[in-house]
């Protein structure tokens, strides 16, 4: 039953990436050059980063999934991308948490 619970985690997790590279995909023609340049090198390896370029990226990297979102919401109003993913996040979620809960409760 333990493998039950990591296999419906671990697909829910993959399932919120593919979901949100969805949103970035319908999104990136929109995006200005800087974002999109960004985008496509971010998962390009750079060598090895100080702390300052790594928290640079990162909070650079929020900043764009804000503007990603919001663009997403301007353009597509009725998509329901955006449902499918705040539904498996909240998924993903409760399954991380009931996980505990399962085996403290299940054992009694």
């Amino acid at each position: 039953m333990e493998d039950v619970f990591t296999i419906a985690t671990l697909v829910l997790a993959l399932s919120i990436v593919v979901s949100m590279v969805g949103i970035f995909r319908d999104v990136l023609p929109h995006l200005n050059e800087d974002d999109q340049l960004f985008l496509r090198g971010l998962f390009t390896f750079h060598g090895r980063l100080g702390m300052r370029e790594t928290l640079s990226r990162h909070f650079r990297f929020n900043r764009l999934l804000g503007r990603a979102w919001n663009q997403h919401v301007q353009l597509f109003p009725k998509s329901r991308k955006r449902i499918i993913f705040a539904s498996l996040f909240v998924g993903f979620f409760l399954s991380v948490f009931a996980y505990p809960l399962w085996l403290a409760l299940g054992r009694k």
